[in-house]
């Protein structure tokens, strides 16, 4: 079995040079985000997620909302305007939680 030298080159000693570098790697902390450190775009992305989901949800259970809220029939009773809301929200539910889970799984720089 061959050891790094203090040098970190060649032969050397059990222990050297890259033994306490290799150490040092296993059990310096990783700094991921899940440790309190989220930035302002984890929050944006969940909350435009979590909004996104919610108006999905409540397009598909009361789709009368939109000829109530606002007053007027868009699609004159078709449904076909509540359908595209449906997929949109969708959609953009989708994105903005897997670009959240993303940003909450990045690694956080740590200082060395």
């Amino acid at each position: 079995m061959a050891y790094a030298r203090e040098d970190g080159h060649g032969r050397g000693e059990p222990g050297g040079a890259a033994c306490r570098v290799r150490a040092e790697r296993d059990t310096r902390e990783e700094g991921h985000a899940m440790d309190g450190r989220l930035r302002r775009r984890f929050w944006v992305e969940a909350a435009v997620g979590l909004g996104s989901a919610l108006l999905c949800l409540v397009t598909l259970v009361w789709h009368d909302w939109i000829e109530i809220v606002f007053a007027l029939d868009p699609d004159q009773g078709s449904g076909a305007l509540e359908w595209l809301i449906v997929a949109v929200t969708l959609a953009i539910a989708v994105t903005a939680i897997a670009l959240a889970r993303q940003e909450w799984r990045r690694p956080v720089a740590t200082a060395t």
